[in-house]
């Protein structure tokens, strides 16, 4: 990195960044939701080379396992010769468990690929890998680069610490639905890793049991309160729907998809001002209110992603909204659940996010770089990707692959991801989104938990809003 831009983001970014609360972790929260985060280092993360391949495939999150594709670039790579020689480069990622093995042996073929290059991955928590970033771009030692989650950080595009990858080849045909989180200032500052969106999912021998169709979860808000209504046992401690209603981003998250089906948006049009206070924005916090005290079909136990989990896994719940990553492991449980696109109110909308590769400016080896780059976005080796763990494709022709197919097969609860692309929206990529987040997240507890008056909650959220915004226009 230049000490021009590395002065630059200390000088002038660094601290605003981190102490004004810009370090949340967006959909961080949602794609670990089934994984405790590792206690954080003190220091910033020391490189580790990826382990040897294990004797076996990783395991599909699924029942079943997605078989590897027929033949792969990687393996074809082999018998060419080396384009680098001796390059290594260190990607810090945040994946655990069966993802994080899944990644590992991955990025170990592509190791053994004969192309010359070593790619190092080092684990950083969700909750840590923002500040780690911030800091090690502000010191001029970032890693070449780590998995943003949500979204590419604008910041890091503003203050010039990532690259704009037009200069290194060409974009491919990614899904429209990869463009907002990772093109900025009019360029593409992030290779996607894979997608996800939250869907409806629900408890197939619960639906059974209340008389209702189990082939057939909620379509509409109406369904969520009349569904809600006939899972609902209180002698039983057994809820219709859970949400979540902790001040944490992956609330906001959830609640955007309710945002959106109301008709509603985050922020004005331009990005200028905040708009979830519009009337659409009351009507959707009114309904979750609703949904606990006047249909008294949610729980209102004060939870996140973890505990919404938690408590849909002990067969007492009748639906909840689900991300990809977890699909797996609820496709695992001892009763059978289902899955459908999100429900509708004016229109159906749901919460867009994912997780992106930036090239950091600091790096030397930006070439190298590009070159795993490109390997990662071939439809091959992303459709195992996807396959292996859950996450939503990142072209149509990696939904065309043998090895995604198979997946899809194998994974009833997937199909409704694959459905819900063109309903789905990620959140306004502009600098200060996180602390927003975190705002709007404060707001729907106060109303939920607090029984504050909603209109009044989300007037003075929006206020916040518009005080981030200003501020980082100043």
């Amino acid at each position: 990195m230049s000490k021009n831009i590395s002065r630059r983001l200390a000088r002038r970014d660094f601290l605003r960044y981190a102490l004004a609360g810009g370090v949340g972790t967006g959909l961080l929260g949602v794609l670990a939701a089934c994984q405790q985060p590792a206690a954080a280092p003190t220091t910033a993360p020391k490189a580790t080379e990826a382990p040897k391949p294990a004797a076996t495939t990783a395991p599909a999150p699924a029942a079943t396992t997605a078989p590897a594709p027929a033949a792969t670039a990687a393996a074809a790579a082999t018998k060419a010769p080396a384009k680098f020689s001796g390059v290594t480069l260190n990607l810090w990622q945040h994946w655990s468990g069966n993802l994080e093995k899944v990644l590992r042996d991955m990025v170990t073929e592509f190791n053994n690929s004969g192309r010359g290059i070593t790619m190092n991955v080092t684990t950083v928590p969700l909750s840590d890998m923002w500040t780690k970033v911030l800091a090690a771009v502000a010191a001029g030692a970032p890693p070449d680069s780590y998995t943003s989650a949500a979204m590419v950080r604008p910041e890091l595009a503003k203050d010039r610490a990532i690259e704009d990858l037009n200069k290194y080849g060409k974009r491919p045909d990614l899904l429209k639905a990869f463009d907002s989180p990772t093109v900025f200032m009019g360029g593409w500052y992030g290779v996607p890793n894979n997608g996800g969106l939250w869907t409806m999912c629900y408890n197939k021998e619960l639906y059974t049991k209340a008389g209702l169709d189990a082939n057939k979860g909620p379509q509409t808000w109406n369904d969520l309160v009349e569904h809600g209504k006939k899972l609902t046992d209180p002698a039983s401690n057994q809820f219709g729907i859970v949400l979540p209603n902790k001040p944490v981003s992956w609330t906001t998250e959830v609640w955007y998809g309710f945002l959106l089906e109301a008709g509603g948006d985050f922020l004005t049009p331009d990005n200028s001002a905040a708009a979830f206070n519009s009337e659409a924005g009351v009507k959707a916090l009114q309904f979750w209110v609703d949904l606990a005290y006047t249909h008294k079909v949610s729980s209102l136990s004060s939870m996140d992603n973890n505990g919404v989990q938690a408590a849909y896994s002990t067969g007492k719940v009748g639906m909840w909204t689900m991300y990809p990553v977890i699909s797996g492991s609820i496709g695992a449980l001892n009763f059978k659940s289902g899955n459908n696109p999100a429900p509708k109110d004016v229109k159906q909308g749901t919460h867009f996010a994912g997780t992106y590769m930036p090239m950091m400016s600091g790096g030397k080896n930006k070439e190298a770089l590009w070159e795993f780059f490109s390997w990662w976005m071939q439809p091959e080796t992303n459709g195992k990707w996807c396959a292996l763990t859950g996450g939503l494709p990142i072209t149509q022709a990696v939904t065309q692959t043998q090895v995604y197919k198979d997946y899809l097969k194998s994974q009833p609860l997937a199909q409704a991801y694959v459905d819900s692309f063109d309903i789905a929206k990620p959140l306004p990529l502009v600098i200060g989104i996180s602390e927003m987040e975190q705002v709007v997240a404060e707001a729907i507890e106060a109303a939920v938990i607090g029984k504050q008056p909603v209109k009044a909650t989300l007037d003075t959220a929006a206020q916040k809003v518009n005080d981030i915004i200003k501020k980082y226009k100043s």
